[in-house]
């Protein structure tokens, strides 16, 4: 018979698992500097992450390594407001960054073609936030979180482990457990409004 396992305050939970009470060191500077991140900062921080899992996933880009930081903030930070896609991998680029890629005809007079581009550019923002709330990032510490995910933790099966080392100031597995998850929420929604953030940043 399977045995019960229940919470503080008397709720079902999962069964109990070992904790690690010492977290990474690079936790407590990670949490140090949200607190201090500007629009900017917080996007150079995740887009400097995005770019690592990117390359991780994808190495060689293009069929070549890219060692050169510079380099690599060109191909995947792009800050430009406006790019002019020249070849399929500045067109890979734009589409990774969430850019709004248009096929343009330059004969095309310029009042309506304004008017056509103006339209376009209302739609898309229309399905995203003009700015963007980043204090709730700060206190769910989604750049830790981050970081634990391209150090190798599992957030799923590290769940109870990785929870106590970003919230080890609440006692409740349950309340701790809870935070995880938002943080989780709030580290994918960050990254999905990374374009937004670049814009917003550059205002």
């Amino acid at each position: 018979m399977a045995r019960a396992y229940f919470y503080e305050d008397g709720r079902p939970g999962r069964p109990r698992v070992p904790v690690n009470q010492s977290p990474p060191k690079y936790i407590f500077h990670l949490n140090a500097l949200m607190l201090r991140l500007d629009d900017r900062g917080w996007y150079r921080e995740l887009a400097k992450r995005q770019r690592r899992e990117y390359l991780r996933a994808n190495a060689p880009f293009e069929g070549r390594p890219i060692g050169d930081p510079l380099e690599m903030d060109r191909i995947m930070c792009r800050t430009d407001v406006v790019a002019e896609c020249k070849d399929k991998t500045d067109l890979e680029i734009a589409q990774f960054n969430g850019r709004v890629v248009l096929e343009i005809d330059p004969d095309c007079p310029d009042d309506r073609l304004f008017k056509k581009i103006a339209a376009i550019l209302d739609q898309v923002r229309k399905r995203r936030s003009r700015r963007i709330n980043t204090k709730h990032w700060a206190t769910h510490r989604i750049l830790a979180l981050y970081e634990l995910k391209l150090r190798g933790h599992d957030l799923s099966q590290d769940r109870k482990q990785l929870a106590a080392w970003l919230f080890p100031e609440i006692r409740s597995e349950k309340t701790r457990g809870d935070k995880f998850d938002r943080s989780r929420q709030y580290l994918c929604e960050a990254i999905s409004q990374l374009p937004t953030l670049r814009a917003q940043s550059s205002l």
